[in-house]
């Protein structure tokens, strides 16, 4: 991870919101966007719905991120049902913290 650029927060609110949309498709793709608010991620937008200021788009399934531009959030649940998220800006994988 790029230790260099700093670490991005995601609240937790949204982080369980995330959690909770891979959870439900059980084991099909899900993907979306985490908008914002004066650059501060506010929401979990569920689908290809665009409104407002996009934080980060987001999709599981995927090991990789894809070559779309802006910020990428990959989504797996392991076997124990633990989250994990990876977020990308372009090809760079960036540290993200959740509180």
């Amino acid at each position: 991870m790029n230790a260099t650029a700093g670490a991005l927060i995601l609240p937790r609110r949204l982080a369980i919101a995330l959690l909770a949309e891979a959870q439900k498709a059980a084991g099909s793709p899900v993907s979306g966007v985490i908008t914002a608010r004066d650059g501060v991620p506010v929401a979990v937008i569920p689908g290809q719905a665009q409104p407002g200021e996009v934080w980060a788009r987001y999709r599981s399934g995927a090991a990789e991120p894809d070559a779309a531009p802006g910020r990428q959030l990959l989504i797996s649940i392991d076997l124990k049902g633990v989250l994990q998220l990876r977020c990308w800006e372009g090809t760079v994988e960036r540290d993200l913290r959740i509180i």
